[in-house]
């Protein structure tokens, strides 16, 4: 006869209620599915006054009956049931009081199960359901009170304890009187500062809860009072109540640097606190680049039979770029992005390329790039870019925009009849991305250049200035130099950047950009047409250039000539 999930929840929920209280002896912590080399677990727990001796009891899940043999639990004590007691030694610190029992306890699924504990006479002392969907793989599972029926998800967590269970002692997620944690250190989207959350996690309250931020500069995990980041107090704080604590970057890059990765330790201490374990949090943040650090700078979302999609990558800046922890990503939909994950120390070169493949078709077009560092092949079952027209997005590692395009086949040359096979690069990595204007097809013979400087790249004038370049540019239909790069190079390290185009008379003819956010060094391309596409007769024009100060508001503006020639 088959039984349900449901009714057998039912059915050890009305067996709880019924527990005579001849024991108090209760099914405590559970590991289902242990890493490699450790033993599945059951942890029981005695809560009363005295010791209690489990004489011929049984146990069983939803197959399996096993006679467990005579043992006796401490008051206040916790008794270990494994088929191995000494691989259990092996892989896992255990107190020196727990009582170890070896048997042949039953299979834990993987998925769900149950696990009832009965008396020789088999009447149920305790049972309880649970599902590895409240869990993770190589994490116990521990039961919240023991006063309450393990039947459902409201008393069964996934162990918080930094060993990954907390096998012969007080469960990690158990209530205590006094008990200052740190909850979380994250860094918000959008903000340039480390958050932490600090939590009362006990049901009294506390007077004073201390917290200090390290930067674990040797990576030893050990706090040094060189290497003190910031240092709060907390005068006063509810059970299950919570603070937060803002520690800005430029109190972290001191020992960091401007950006990349910052290891650091936080530690808080409060009186009276009896759960030391969760008191320390390591971890890892990632301070951002500065806008405009990486570009997308070439994509291939149409590629020729048996050849895959690529996008390409360019490193703006005079220094490495570990790419550890940054994703890209399609058009979300209602299931969420397909992403790509980044593989640990994937370097961007100083001024150089980096280029994800969907798969290694890309040697097919481009056998040079056989056992090339900078080319990462995701094999990538999901992830692909549209050929009619998707969205490509570079996140950090804090889930940031770093650079992203909602490309369409429109975006190749008018040129053009048949794009598959070929690329779309930007005119110059400094440009935006999400304009249109930036791009065109690649004239490469083998259909695109990636991890090489761009066929149609235009080469920025070096200046502090705002200058055109190519002067004159002609509209010769498609060439490089039918385009003219307008480049800005500011003292303002973000800023909003408007830059339009107007006759000799002050007619306004095109806005290139409206108030774009941008790196202070950057360009963006007029191709010689007005804002209804048409092109504009030769002459003379002036370009214009408004930023804004993103830090202060300061209000900059620059101009320079444009001329369109024969």
């Amino acid at each position: 006869m088959l039984i349900t999930r449901f009714a057998l929840i039912v059915v050890f929920s009305f067996f709880q209620i019924g527990i005579p209280a001849l024991s108090q002896t209760v099914i405590n912590e559970v590991m289902p599915i242990p890493l490699t080399g450790e033993p599945e677990w059951v942890e029981l727990y005695n809560s009363d006054t005295k010791a209690v001796p489990l004489d011929s009891c049984f146990m069983h899940d939803t197959r399996t009956t096993i006679r467990l043999p005579r043992f006796s639990i401490p008051s206040g004590g916790y008794a270990l049931l494994t088929r191995d007691t000494f691989a259990l030694r092996e892989t896992r610190s255990l107190p020196a009081k727990v009582v170890l029992v070896e048997c042949k306890l039953p299979s834990l699924n993987n998925s769900w199960d149950i696990v009832v504990l009965r008396s020789r006479d088999s009447v149920v002392i305790d049972s309880i359901y649970y599902n590895m969907k409240w869990g993770k793989r190589g994490i116990s599972l521990e039961r919240k009170r023991i006063d309450t029926a393990a039947t459902s998800q409201l008393n069964w967590f996934a162990s918080e304890s930094p060993d990954s269970a907390t096998a012969g002692e007080v469960n990690s997620i158990t209530p205590l009187r006094y008990d200052a944690r740190i909850a979380r250190i994250y860094v918000p989207k959008q903000e340039q500062s480390v958050r932490i959350i600090l939590e009362n996690h006990g049901f009294w309250s506390l007077d004073t809860i201390r917290f200090a931020l390290y930067a674990d500069i040797d990576g030893t995990g050990v706090p040094a009072q060189a290497n003190l980041i910031a240092d709060n107090t907390i005068t006063a704080l509810k059970p299950n109540d919570f603070q937060e604590i803002a520690v800005p970057f430029s109190s972290v890059k001191p020992f960091w640097g401007e950006a990349g990765s910052a290891p650091l330790i936080g530690i808080c201490t409060a009186l009276r606190d009896t759960r030391r374990r969760n008191d320390t949090m390591r971890c890892a943040i990632f301070l951002p680049y500065p806008i405009g650090s990486i570009r997308i700078n070439e994509i291939m979302f149409e590629p020729a039979t048996n050849c895959s999609d690529y996008v390409e990558l360019a490193n703006t800046t005079d220094m490495p770029i570990n790419l550890t922890g940054w994703m890209l990503h399609d058009r979300p939909t209602s299931t969420g992005a397909d992403t790509l994950h980044f593989p640990n120390d994937f370097t961007i070169e100083p001024h150089g390329f980096a280029v994800v493949s969907v798969d290694s078709g890309i040697f097919a077009q481009f056998p040079r790039l056989q056992g090339n560092q900078h080319l990462y092949v995701a094999n990538s079952r999901t992830f692909n870019l549209n050929s009619g027209g998707d969205i490509a997005a570079l996140l950090d590692p804090n889930g940031n925009i770093a650079d992203s395009l909602e490309y369409n086949v429109k975006w190749h040359s008018s040129a053009i009849r048949i794009t598959k096979g070929i690329s779309l690069e930007k005119i110059s990595p400094l440009m935006p991305s999400i304009s249109q204007a930036s791009w065109s097809s690649s004239g490469a013979p083998s259909g695109g250049t990636p991890l090489e400087t761009n066929s149609i790249a235009v080469e920025p004038s070096e200046t502090d200035r705002f200058e055109a370049s190519p002067q004159p540019f002609i509209l010769n239909g498609g060439s490089a130099n039918s385009l003219c790069l307008l480049s800005y190079s500011l003292q303002f390290r973000q800023a909003q950047i408007t830059v339009s185009i107007y006759t000799r008379s002050g007619q306004p003819v095109r806005t290139l950009a409206n108030s774009v956010y941008s790196a202070g060094v950057g360009s963006v391309a007029w191709d010689g047409r007005d804002e209804s596409q048409m092109l504009m007769p030769t002459g003379i024009y002036v370009a214009v250039l408004e930023a804004i100060d993103a830090e202060t508001g300061e209000v900059r503006q620059e101009k320079t000539t444009v001329i369109i020639g024969n």
